[in-house]
């Protein structure tokens, strides 16, 4: 009796083990597609960040306020994803097919993380809201692709936004949701110089679902 139940139990790990084989092999073409969706779209971010370095580095280096660095980023943006729509701070989605203002899940952990959901003043040059500094999309569809926060060095602040993504990715499920640090400043010698810091946020809440992408934007440049 002992024998037939160890060699039950050795059966069914095999069947689970060949099940997940399977599982996984069916899969991977569709993961290694998804995958080079990923890296076409980082390709074309890089391209818009080229030209916002080169024909815009003025505003970086006279370290105007990050609405208006924003704001030409996502005009280079749109001349890469022609098929879709680039947007500053977009504050609607479709839900239920009709249009409503934008809705996330903030967790308010810490007074510094409240702070950051406060009323917006005409004087915010930093350009703290409770929407997106960039959104790559279709209108009135639930097809959201990218979405981007950008800072300036000077502005070392990034918990909100990087809270702020996270919120986007689990609660809107965009593709790719992406932290820019730019260098502003003293003009740089080479573009890539201008790239501080890049991250890009995974579904979850875990220090484990953020990934930085530096040097691949970097590369892409």
């Amino acid at each position: 009796m002992k024998i037939f139940i160890r060699k039950t139990t050795e059966r069914k790990k095999l069947e689970q083990k060949l099940i997940q084989k399977t599982y996984q092999t069916k899969n991977k073409p569709k993961k290694m597609e998804k995958e080079m969706k990923k890296e076409k779209q980082l390709q074309k971010t890089g391209n818009a960040l080229q030209t916002l370095f080169k024909k815009d580095k003025f505003l970086l280096k006279e370290k105007t306020n990050e609405r208006t660095i924003t704001h030409k980023l996502a005009s280079h943006l749109q001349k890469e994803f022609t098929n879709y729509n680039v947007d500053v701070e977009y504050n609607k989605m479709t839900e239920n097919r009709e249009q409503t203002t934008k809705k996330i899940k903030i967790n308010k952990q810490t007074e510094e993380q409240e702070n950051c959901w406060g009323e917006i003043k005409i004087d915010d040059t930093d350009a703290k809201t409770v929407y997106p500094d960039i959104i790559i999309h279709k209108r009135n569809t639930d097809t959201n692709l990218i979405v981007i926060e950008v800072k300036k060095s000077n502005n070392p602040n990034k918990k909100c936004d990087i809270a702020k993504l996270q919120a986007y990715k689990n609660d809107l499920e965009y593709t790719s949701c992406i932290f820019l640090k730019l260098k502003v400043g003293k003009e740089k010698e080479k573009n890539t110089d201008y790239i501080e810091e890049a991250i890009e946020i995974k579904k979850g809440k875990s220090e484990k679902c953020k990934e930085d992408i530096t040097d691949r934007i970097k590369s892409k440049i």
